[in-house]
Parts: structure tokens; sequence; C-alpha cells
């Protein structure tokens, strides 16, 4: 799990290290709430392990972090932390207080809302002001929210998320994901979701699941690179 190869990994810890500096503007003084959502283009690009690598981290420099599922089609967040789905987003988004819902993900210090399967449309969940209104609330108990969205070209759903977060993470599987596909998932965010603002404000792209060893050898001669030569330290 990703908190387990935080604590393994030096390599993968100063990654993560990165991702979170600049998502969160550590070099700022200020410390308002801020929300992400984690996307990628299309499924298996390793955007659930971002989400919970970023959670995880954040509460470790000691923010308070609430991670949520909003994968209507595929959620993930309880299946990845072994737990039941059970209750959750779906049930705060009906009008149940949130505090009921939130569960604390153990030994990891970030707090979680799952989302179960569900019959309901997606859209007709999404649309409106419930999201929005719930995450203004939350923002008065947390330091970041961290939202583990669905595939950008796979579900429309996610285009309308964008608009209701501060940043987004898009995760692009390294010598796998097409330039294209990764160009029309940026396309769909600029249009869509987006609007007019500057996309280099808004959006960091993650390379993940990157070979170290094999990216060194094309001298790219940036962060990876580097990486490269840090020896992994076992705890």
């Amino acid at each position: 799990r990703p908190d387990q190869q935080i604590r393994r990994d030096e390599r993968y810890t100063e990654a993560v290290r990165s991702v979170v500096a600049a998502a969160l503007h550590l070099a700022k003084p200020s410390r308002s709430p801020i929300t992400l959502l984690v996307t990628s283009s299309i499924p298996g690009e390793g955007k659930t392990t971002l989400a919970m690598s970023f959670a995880f981290f954040a509460a470790l420099i000691q923010r308070r972090v609430l991670l949520i599922d909003l994968s209507f089609r595929a959620p993930s967040v309880a299946r990845a932390l072994e737990v039941s789905a059970d209750g959750g987003i779906l049930q705060a988004l009906q009008g149940r207080p949130p505090a009921e819902m939130i569960r604390t993900a153990a030994g990891l210090g970030f707090d979680y809302l799952p989302l179960s399967p569900n019959a309901a449309d997606p859209m007709a969940t999404i649309a409106g002001n419930s999201i929005p209104q719930l995450l203004q609330e939350l923002k008065q108990s947390y330091d970041c929210i961290v939202i583990d969205g669905a595939p950008i070209l796979c579900e429309a759903e996610t285009r309308l998320v964008a608009t209701m977060v501060d940043r987004v993470l898009l995760a692009i599987k390294w010598g796998s994901t097409p330039q294209e596909v990764a160009k029309n998932a940026l396309d769909l965010l600029e249009r869509s979701a987006l609007g007019e603002a500057d996309l280099r404000q808004l959006v960091t792209a993650v390379i993940t699941r990157v070979d170290l060893e094999k990216h060194a050898r094309y001298r790219y001669r940036d962060f990876g690179e580097s990486l490269a030569r840090v020896r992994p330290r076992i705890a």
C-alpha cells in the first residue's frame, strides 16, 4: 500500500513529497483549506494510489486530511483500505451529518468518506449545489480534502467535480498512456471544467509507475533521473 511504500522507499517518499509541496503551496505561509481532485485520463493509471499517497503524506506533515471517493462506477478507496464501503459520501449528500459518516483510516492519520456501489445516476447526484455545499462545510474541519475521482475520459461527472475544487492532479502512466489521450483529458478540463482559467495554475500532471532505472538511461535530466540515483531505504 502507499503508506507502506512511503515508509520503506526513500525515492517514492521524495516523489510524493514533491507533489504535496507543489499542490499545497508549502512555501507560502498561509494555511487556507484546499480541495483537490485526483483523476486520470483512463483506468489503470494509478490515481487511487496517488490519492492515498497524497493523503498519507499530507497527514504526516500535520495537515488535517479527508479522502473522499467519488468514482461512482468503480469506487476503490474502501477496497484499497480493506474496509467496508457501507455508508459514506452518498449519505452525507442526502442530508446525514458528515461527522456521522466520516471514518478514520487506522494508522494512516487521515479520515475518509467511502462510496458504496449504487444504482443512482451519478450525474443526478453531482448536479446541483450539494457537493459544493458539503465541501465548504468540510473545509471548516480539514486543511486538505482529496477527492479520488473517476478517469476523466470515462465519466462525464468528473468534469463537473473539477469545477468544484481548487486543484486537479492528473495521473499519467509512464510509458503507457498515449500522448494524444492525455492531451484529450487536458482539453476536456480546459473546455468543460476550468473554462478560462490557466491550466498551468490549476492542473498538476503526475507521471506514475515510472521505471526509474530505464528512465535514467534516457537522460531526460529531470527529477526522475535524480530519484534513480537515490538508494531505497528499507524501514
